[in-house]
C-alpha cells in the first residue's frame, strides 16, 4: 500500500504545477523525507519510490524547492545533518561559480 501511494504521488506530481502546489503546500515534503530515512525490511523500495516522489516534487518547481530549503534549515529530529557530516569527516561549501553545494574534507 506504501509503495503505491508513494509511486501514485509521483506520477501525480511529475510535470504537474497544480498538484505540486497542493502536495507541497499540504506538508508532503516532510513525510516525504520521513519515508526516506524509515528502514522497512518489508518494502525495501519504499525508500527509493519516496526519492522519486520527492524529485517529482520539487525538480523545475522553485516554491517546493524553497519549501524543502527551510526544512533544511531546521535541525531533524531523524538525523542531524551538520553532525553526520562531522562524522563523516565533511563540510558542506557552497561553490559560487556553479552555484551548487559541494562535499569537501575537514581540515584536521
Amino acid at each position: 500500500m506504501k509503495l503505491s501511494c508513494l509511486e501514485l504521488l509521483s506520477i501525480l506530481c511529475h510535470e504537474n504545477d497544480m498538484n505540486r502546489e497542493y502536495f507541497g503546500a499540504n506538508e508532503s515534503i516532510p513525510l516525504l523525507l520521513n519515508c526516506m530515512y524509515i528502514r522497512d525490511d518489508h518494502n525495501p523500495l519504499a525508500r527509493l519510490y519516496a526519492i522519486a516522489a520527492l524529485r517529482h516534487l520539487v525538480l523545475g518547481y522553485p516554491p517546493n524547492q524553497l519549501r524543502l530549503a527551510q526544512l533544511a534549515k531546521e535541525p531533524s529530529a531523524i538525523i542531524e545533518r551538520d553532525e553526520l557530516l562531522k562524522e563523516l569527516g565533511l563540510c558542506a561549501v557552497y561553490d559560487e561559480k556553479t552555484k551548487k553545494v559541494r562535499l569537501k574534507p575537514l581540515p584536521r
